[in-house]
Parts: structure tokens; C-alpha cells; sequence
């Protein structure tokens, strides 16, 4: 019997993979039907489904709140740790933890994200099926790649590509925003891309108001910007004299915070002078002050003794 080391093995191998689809970039006519693409290979069998439309959610904050959880006529797919943002009864059908082992059980967004995964009940789409999660199910990778090419750089691209697959005549992306600088420069495309194979397949492909995918602020030699409506120069000198302010506002919060404690230690040995301690050093820290009668704190020995006047 064969043991598999599940710390190091669940990273598929993809060399061969890559060797055999890449090279001179050939993109040939896409199939007319899901089930052509399917029967490339029948490693893998889609679960049962009634419904025609997807939901891809992910965690973008100005679109997330509009998916559409609870809806008959929708599934609902997830992904990571999404969870953990969503009310109790914001539900999903499907779930995708396309990160390897180690990144799954180190979780910084939620400690029990590994737990969660063992006992979800949902089918789960990882890069190998785990033991230790009942329902994880291996992403069907070389159809994927074979179909789109080796060119996947997040995880919402794998899952536009698995509905793609799977033949949904509707799709639509809430809380994928690809807004952010890592996003943007190397992720959105990718999902764009996918999306245009989507678009090509006729699935009707819908990005709600507040994305940015497939959005551009103008129409390329028919459309100016309105002078100053969008000026990133003046964003960017903008943004600079901010940093400047921030950090001098910084520096005089140190200074206060400063002249703040000073205050403190005197007015504490001010107290202590007036309840009959006597006054040995004043210094930057703080002296005990305890209730009328208490002992006299004993100063610490940081330099040499001070005679004490008469």
C-alpha cells in the first residue's frame, strides 16, 4: 500500500502538462457544446445540478452583499476563507480552497479554516483531495488546461473556467473586484480572458456596477477624459503630500505622547512629596504612589546617591 505525504504531495506536478499544451501559441475555435469539452477526459464527474445560473463570490466589499444567496434559480460558489465575512444565512453550494496544504491549516484570516473545510458538507475543489476532508474533490486541471491553455493565476480564474466546463448559461462575479495593485497586474487579465471564452460559448456574463472587470475608463481613440476628471499625476502628488502630512502629524503625537509621560512621573512624585515620602529622583519612570501611611517607595540605584537636605 502505498503512503501518500500529504505535506509535500499536494501540489500537482504540472511539467509534463505544460510541455504537452504550451509552445507556439495556437488558440483554436472553441467547442460548441460543454459536453465536447468534458469528453476530453473523464477523470472528472460534475456533481448533479438543476440550475443554469452561477455566482462566483469573493471577497470584494463593494459588490459582495449583492450576491444572489438564497435565490432558487442560483448556485452559489465561494471560495478561501469567505465564509468567515458572509451572515449565517448567506449560503454557498460549492467551495474552492485552491491553495496548497500548508496554506490552508496556517491560516491568518481564521485559525479553524482547516476544521471548517473537514465539516462544510460541501463539495470542495482543491489542487489534490485531502483525507482528512470528506468532501474535497480534485480541480480538474488538465481539462482545464488542455482547454483554456496553462494560464491560470487566481483562484476565481479556476472557477470561471470550472462553469465554463460545466456548460452554466449564466454567470456572474460578486465580490471579485480586481481592484487591488496584485489583482490588477496579474490576475484580472487572466479572468478577463476566461471570461471572453465564456462570452464566446454564449453564456451570458453579468459584472455588477462597482467592478472593474471588463471595465475601462474610456473607448480607446473615441472618447477623451474630461480635462482633470481623471488625473493620475495629480492623484499621485496628491497622495504624496499626505504621506509628508501623516508624517509630520506622526512626529507631533510622539512629542506629545512624550511631554504626556513626563508630566505623569512629576505629578506622581509631587503626591508622594506631599504624603511624606521624601523625593530621592524624578526620572522617566514612574514612582508608586500607595494610600496615606504606606511605606516609602525605594529608589532605584541608576547613578550615584544624592545627599538629602537637612
Amino acid at each position: 500500500m502505498t503512503t501518500t505525504d500529504w505535506t509535500t504531495a499536494d501540489t500537482p506536478t504540472t511539467t509534463d502538462l505544460r510541455r504537452t499544451v504550451n509552445g507556439p501559441l495556437t488558440l483554436a475555435a472553441a467547442s460548441a457544446t460543454a459536453a465536447d469539452v468534458l469528453g476530453h477526459t473523464t477523470a472528472y464527474t460534475p456533481p448533479p445540478r438543476t440550475k443554469t445560473k452561477v455566482a462566483l463570490v469573493g471577497f470584494g466589499p463593494r459588490t459582495r452583499h449583492l450576491a444572489p444567496f438564497g435565490q432558487a434559480d442560483w448556485e452559489v460558489w465561494g471560495l478561501n476563507e469567505l465564509y468567515a465575512d458572509l451572515p449565517p444565512a448567506a449560503t454557498a453550494d460549492r467551495w474552492f480552497a485552491m491553495h496548497s496544504w500548508a496554506h490552508q491549516q496556517g491560516s491568518t484570516r481564521d485559525p479553524d479554516h482547516w476544521q471548517w473545510l473537514q465539516r462544510c458538507g460541501k463539495p470542495v475543489y482543491m489542487l489534490r483531495p485531502h483525507p482528512d476532508v470528506p468532501t474535497s474533490v480534485a480541480y480538474p486541471l488538465d481539462q482545464a488546461v488542455r482547454t483554456f491553455g496553462a494560464y491560470f493565476t487566481s483562484s476565481p480564474a479556476y472557477m470561471v473556467a470550472l462553469a465554463i466546463l460545466e456548460g452554466y448559461e449564466e454567470l456572474a462575479l460578486y465580490g471579485l473586484e480586481m481592484a487591488n495593485d496584485e489583482e490588477y497586474a496579474h490576475q484580472r487579465p487572466c479572468v478577463e480572458y476566461l471570461l471572453g471564452w465564456a462570452r464566446g460559448r454564449g453564456c451570458t456574463v453579468s459584472i455588477p456596477r462597482g467592478s472593474c472587470v471588463l471595465q475601462a475608463p474610456s473607448l480607446y481613440g473615441y472618447e477623451q477624459h474630461a480635462p482633470g476628471a481623471f488625473d493620475t499625476d495629480a492623484l499621485k502628488a496628491r497622495i504624496t503630500a499626505l504621506q509628508t502630512k501623516q508624517g509630520e502629524v506622526q512626529q507631533q503625537l510622539a512629542a506629545l505622547a512624550g511631554a504626556k509621560r513626563e508630566l505623569e512621573v512629576l505629578a506622581r512624585a509631587l503626591t508622594a512629596h506631599e504624603r511624606g515620602w521624601p523625593v530621592e529622583w524624578i526620572g522617566m519612570q514612574a514612582v508608586p504612589v500607595g494610600p496615606p501611611g504606606s511605606p516609602a517607595p525605594v529608589a532605584p540605584a541608576t547613578g550615584p546617591e544624592r545627599k538629602r537636605n537637612p
